[in-house]
């Protein structure tokens, strides 16, 4: 064979494997170390800005609040109106083989793109101090949405607050027009998309927007399904 000829096939293997690999990469459904790593990053370095420039800690009690509030709600209005209408073909797989973790987490180019985008658009109107903040937080919330999710299909344990959690999403995988929301119930009783297996305290109204309140004070009694989800 040819030298020249057996050079140039092993480096289209080499490319098209290199190639391969970056697609999944950012198109896959990867999430460690990747996704880790980059939200580790992003973390570290805003609260590294926020010692170095000596911010104040109201300012981090604002940028808690405001990442808290744009997170929960995001991560409800992406899951009820982007997943489940605008991409759906895509989402539909994960229903569908709800069970296949390698398919459930957020390709990590869209994480970056939908990071990007909250960043530019907060900067133009809010204070350098409180974005930065909220960028301590929000890489946080993302991981904890991530690992929720993840739970949701593959925690046996016998930890009642992840339960709880685990038992909210499987109610969405009985009725997909209910319990959009993973971290909190907040924004499903607020937009009427609750499950009727799901009932909600008021007490849980009062600080139900913060991350896994609700699944904290909740009792596996308030679940009415529970004794028929939580084997599953």
């Amino acid at each position: 064979m040819n030298i020249s000829l057996l050079e140039n096939k092993v480096r289209n293997i080499n490319l098209q494997d290199l190639n391969n690999k970056i697609k999944r990469l950012f198109f896959g459904g990867h999430f460690y170390p990747y996704n880790v790593l980059l939200c580790s990053f992003l973390t570290t370095y805003n609260l590294c800005w926020f010692v170095r420039n000596n911010y104040s800690y109201i300012s981090l009690c604002y940028g808690f609040f405001l990442s808290t509030f744009i997170w929960s709600f995001a991560e409800y209005i992406n899951h009820r109106f982007l997943l489940h209408n605008f991409i759906y073909k895509y989402h539909k797989k994960h229903h569908t083989y709800p069970n296949r973790l390698y398919i459930i987490h957020i390709p990590m180019s869209i994480s970056i793109i939908v990071m990007l985008a909250y960043y530019n658009f907060l900067n133009t109107f809010i204070s350098e101090d409180i974005i930065t903040t909220y960028g301590i937080f929000l890489p946080l919330y993302y991981l904890l949405f991530e690992y929720t999710h993840l739970i949701s299909h593959s925690y046996k344990g016998s930890n009642y607050i992840l339960q709880n959690a685990k038992l909210y999403h499987k109610l969405h995988h009985i009725d997909e027009n209910v319990n959009y929301s993973f971290v909190t119930p907040f924004w499903d009783y607020m937009f009427g998309t609750i499950s009727p297996g799901y009932n909600v305290s008021f007490l849980e109204l009062l600080f139900g927007i913060i991350p896994f309140y609700s699944f904290i004070i909740r009792k596996k009694s308030a679940f009415s399904l529970y004794n028929d989800l939580k084997n599953e």
